[in-house]
Order: structure tokens, then sequence, then C-alpha cells
């Protein structure tokens, strides 16, 4: 069911007439809630779950829950260029593509419920540890995880990026949704790349990067680090220019300083 909602989605989004289709994309949202709870009245198969796996109920329920939250995110944000940029197999193309869609993002209570999909998506990485995922991931997961959490990344750098650089300050809302995703880092690795935008980045990439049984998450560790690399270049070029504009006084401050 969730892989059906989730091709209704893309051909919705594919769709020349989806942007004055709002039915559509309001049933479709609707569709997606009622799977979602249907999750709950489900009666679970017999199973024996390791105590190594990431997940403590049925595996096809844990990879359905990866489709499901992609799903979500794409019918808010269509990242249709870095879907296309993969197709090259060139990371600096994907990187590109990835960091030109921050216009996609935008701030709003909506993405918000988006944002909170990215956190689970990252949070199981995070709270099994990086290391471990990226080592077990092989066994753990399916192809669907590191595919889905591709365009989630991606939407959680950007909205990251966007909070922390943006003119209009965050409310609330987005200040605690921030803290919760910073919680789940230590200070030192925030502390050591910067901004947590750049960080997630550089760290998502990391993770995949080391996953040698499907070919693709190399690609995509790569373009990751690439991404975090151009995200953190637009903090040191911001910097930079504010240095520009302050040498001059700095420059005068000095002379009179020697004439002095």
């Amino acid at each position: 069911m969730i892989n059906a909602l989730f091709l209704e989605v893309w051909y919705h989004k594919r769709c020349p007439e989806a942007l004055q289709d709002v039915v559509t994309e309001y049933k479709l949202r609707l569709a997606l809630e009622s799977w979602e709870k249907s999750l709950e009245i489900c009666e679970p198969e017999t199973v024996v779950v390791q105590l190594s796996a990431p997940h403590r109920g049925h595996p096809l329920i844990f990879n359905a829950m990866a489709v499901y939250r992609n799903t979500t995110a794409r019918l808010m944000v269509d990242l249709k260029s870095v879907q296309e940029a993969l197709r090259y197999h060139d990371p600096y193309e994907v990187a590109a593509a990835m960091t030109n869609a921050r216009d996609k993002v935008k701030r709003s209570p909506e993405m918000l419920k988006v944002i909170q999909a990215c956190f689970d998506c990252v949070e199981v990485a995070a709270v099994h540890g990086i290391r471990w995922v990226a080592r077990t991931s092989a066994t753990n997961w399916s192809i669907e995880h590191p595919l889905c959490g591709l365009d989630l990344m991606v939407i959680l750098t950007l909205w990251l990026w966007r909070v922390e650089h943006d003119d209009e300050a965050p409310n609330a809302e987005e200040i605690a949704m921030y803290e919760k995703l910073r919680s789940l880092f230590d200070d030192d690795s925030v502390e050591m790349y910067g901004k947590l935008s750049s960080m997630v980045a550089r760290v998502w990439g990391s993770m995949i990067d080391e996953v040698v049984v499907w070919g693709i998450t190399k690609l995509m560790g790569e373009s990751f680090k690439l991404h975090a690399q151009a995200l953190s270049g637009y903090e040191e070029a911001m910097l930079a220019q504010e240095q520009a504009h302050s040498a001059p006084t700095m420059t005068s401050h000095n002379l009179a300083v020697a004439a002095y």
C-alpha cells in the first residue's frame, strides 16, 4: 500500500496540472495519514527480532516507514533536480543540485511536519551510533533506507541552513526542533564542523559512504560531503565579507595608534 501511495505522489508531482490540483494533494495527504494510523491495528506477525537490529517490530514495517517518511516529504518538497542528477553518477552534479534546491525548502508550520520525519530518519542512526549503523546497515537495512534518506537529509540540511542564515528570526517551534536535532550530536562534532547544517550533511555522507553493498551509496556519500563543503563554504564567504567591511575601520585605528 505504501509503495502504491509513493507512486501516486511521484505521478502527481510529475503531472503538469499538479500545481493547481490541490484536491488530489489533500486526498493523498489523508491517505498517508490513514496508512500511518492503520499500523496500530495491524496484527503483528510472529517474528524474532535480533537484539542488534535497529527496530523493534517487523522488518517490513521498519522498511515501510522509510518509504512513508519519504512520501510525506515529497508531497511537500519534490527534489526532482537531485533525483535526475543521480542518473549521471557525478557527485559534483548531485551536490550542486542539492545546494541549489535551497529555495524549495520553506520555513512554515507544514514544513515542520516534514522536518519531524527527517528527525525520525536521522534519529535511528544517531541513537544506535553512526559508525555502528554504517557497518551493519547492509544486514539490518534494505535499500529503501539510503534511497529514502537522501531526500530527507537534503531537506533537513537546507532547512537547518535557512534557520541559521535567514534574516527572519526562528520562532519558538523552529527553535525547539533545532535544539532537538542538536541534542542528537555531541558538542565536539558541532564545534568541529561549525554550523549544524553542514555537520549533518557531512556525518550522513560519511555514514552512507561506508555502506559498500549498494553501489549508489558511494555516490550519495561523496555528494553529501561536497554538499557539506558548499554549506560551510557559504558560511566562510559571509565571514570574509564581514571582515572586509570592517577592514578599513581597523586600518584607520592601526594608523592612529602608530601615529600616536
